[in-house]
């Protein structure tokens, strides 16, 4: 009987082991045939008449986890969408397998009602019952010409956008306000083989000053729950313009180490190398090692470790937490549609004034609670940014609407604080709502008369409500999105710096555009081209004003700017 039962257990056991050997996992993404991403949309995965669904997150993206090998058929449960590409996938043992589902937007089309016959006509424009538009010019002709395969890849990109500053463009910070100059961001990804991966990105700055820099990074999976990765990257900015002019005595600069004076340039030269374990379906840990050397009119070198861990313990439920340096931004991490980021991020900053660069270092702690109930999340999460190197500021005169650059004199500034996250919607319409809670640099108080700008600066604690509503125009292939933030009493620092990826880092109105515009199949090359449109600080961009023995100041952190640029995925 003894053995009876431990032959039971032990059968038990090997069944659980090879399950677990052998379970498989399938991520993939939903498209258009422009390449735009598909957000909310349900998908089901079958096989022997078994069926699991699920839909799509924000980006598109979706993954079955627990599969069994095989084949399985993919089907789109939305009567206005219909899969063209990918509608099957190989599974196989203990693999991750990555799918791109092309879809096709059916309006008011019933696939099941024949063609109407019209071969009485010459020449006709005509619908067809899967939604296609035929132009026949002989009623004896084949009812239609095979369609040409697209080559939309999906992993290549390259954006401009236009260069506006604040006039003569000489306060230049890099990477946290490229807004000085034409700016261009390149992004390409390669698969080499099962196991490797590359990806090529840059970004090219052009003004005043001038910056360039590019991003090598080779991802290797060991295995179906590791990888490493590293990285190989170089900055060069080159410094062109005129002195700028100074609101406190740049006489002292000489004398602070953190300022180098550069000649002609300054040069970068980075090394990472970074680990990812998936040790259960549950767990997930990241961690690596930056070194920057940076060559001005001297030599140093700047060590940026980032950690982070996730555990998922109930279903829609996240636990998160990390220790980072860099800071993933609309104009430095380009989200290419396979899936890929190309990312130009770097741990330091430079902050140009005039012919010397001071150099900055961030640090951000944070441990968040995410939840996800359909389409709505939500998220609670508490922070900490230190920055190392002090900051910069725009100022101007009220009267003269003159421009100066302010050097904050702090070695060391922080801010901390609780951040809470609300957002819902569909695919046509999604919005939230963030709110922060902290302390950071402020006006010490608003209203007191201070001798210097450094005297009336101090701490204080703050509230920040951000809202944010995006809306798709599947017709046309437009997306709007607008951001109003409120920040009473006007903190200084950025208001949660990395969870900013938009870069507003005062109170303000924004709106941002995309527009597809329509590019002709040439040889069965079909990229995406979209039109861009930044609108920044439209009805104000001061942080505040502040009152002196040496006058009345506006400080200003991002200028009002207008942008306009173009995208295109090959």
């Amino acid at each position: 009987m003894r053995r009876a039962f431990a032959g039971i257990v032990l059968l038990v056991l090997l069944t659980s082991s090879l399950t677990a050997a052998t379970a498989a996992e399938l991520r993939g993404v939903l498209k258009d045939r422009q390449g735009n991403p598909i957000a909310n949309l349900a998908i089901s995965l079958i096989r022997a008449e078994l069926r699991q669904s699920l839909k799509s997150d924000h980006l598109g993206n979706f993954v079955f986890k627990n599969l069994v090998a095989g084949e399985y058929a993919v089907e789109i449960d939305n009567p206005n969408f219909k899969a063209i590409e990918g509608t099957k996938a190989k599974i196989k043992p203990g693999e991750s397998t990555f799918l791109t589902v092309i879809l096709q937007q059916v309006f008011d089309v019933d696939a099941t009602r024949p063609v109407p016959r019209n071969d009485e006509i010459r020449t006709i424009l005509r619908n067809t019952a899967d939604g296609r538009l035929i132009l026949r010019n002989n009623p004896n002709a084949p009812v239609g010409m095979p369609e040409m395969a697209s080559a939309l890849r999906g992993n290549g990109l390259v954006e401009f956008y236009s260069g506006s500053g604040w006039g003569s463009g000489d306060f230049t910070v890099f990477p946290v306000s490229p807004y000085a100059g034409m700016l261009t961001n390149f992004a390409y990804s390669e698969e080499v083989s099962p196991s490797l991966s590359y990806v090529f990105a840059g970004q090219f700055v052009s003004g005043d000053d001038s910056l360039w820099k590019v991003r090598n990074s080779m991802r290797y999976r060991l295995g179906k729950n590791q990888a490493v990765e590293l990285l190989l990257g170089y900055s060069r900015l080159a410094f062109n313009s005129r002195n700028s002019v100074l609101v406190n005595d740049p006489s002292g600069f000489s004398q602070n180490p953190d300022f180098l004076n550069a000649v002609g340039s300054a040069r970068i030269l980075a090394l990472g190398l970074k680990h990812s374990w998936n040790p259960t379906e549950d767990f997930s840990l990241a961690y690596g090692l930056e070194v920057d050397r940076l060559n001005a009119s001297g030599s140093e070198t700047f060590t940026s470790p980032a950690l982070e861990a996730g555990w998922r313990p109930w279903a829609g439920g996240e636990i998160l937490a990390r220790v980072t340096s860099k800071r993933a931004t609309r104009y430095n991490t380009l989200q290419l549609p396979n899936g890929v980021v190309g990312d130009v991020a770097e741990p330091l900053y430079l902050t140009k004034i005039g012919n010397t660069v001071r150099v900055g270092e961030n640090r951000h702690h944070e441990v968040a609670g995410k939840q996800q109930w359909g389409s709505t999340r939500a998220e609670l999460a508490l922070f900490l940014d230190q920055l190392r190197g002090g900051n910069s500021f725009l100022v101007f005169t009220p009267e003269q609407n003159d421009g100066a650059v302010l050097d904050l004199p702090f070695r060391s500034t922080e801010q901390r604080g609780i951040r809470a996250c609300v957002s819902t919607g569909s695919e046509i319409l999604n919005y939230g709502i963030d709110y922060v809670y902290g302390t950071a640099l402020g006006f010490d108080p608003p209203d007191r008369h201070a001798t210097s700008v450094e005297g009336g600066l101090g701490t204080h604690h703050y509230h920040a409500v951000t809202g944010r509503v995006q809306t798709v125009v599947p017709r046309v292939h437009t997306v709007v999105t607008g951001l109003i933030r409120v920040v009473p009493g006007k903190p200084l620092t950025t208001v949660d710096l990395f969870r900013d990826t938009l870069n507003v880092s005062n109170q303000s109105v924004n709106l941002f555009v995309r527009q597809v515009i329509p590019f002709p199949d040439l040889l069965g090359f079909s990229p995406r081209l979209e039109a861009l449109l930044d609108l920044r600080n439209v009805l104000n961009h001061d942080i505040g004003l502040l009152h002196t023995d040496m006058g009345d100041y506006l400080l200003v952190r991002n200028p009002r700017t207008v942008r306009g640029g173009i995208s295109l995925v090959f």
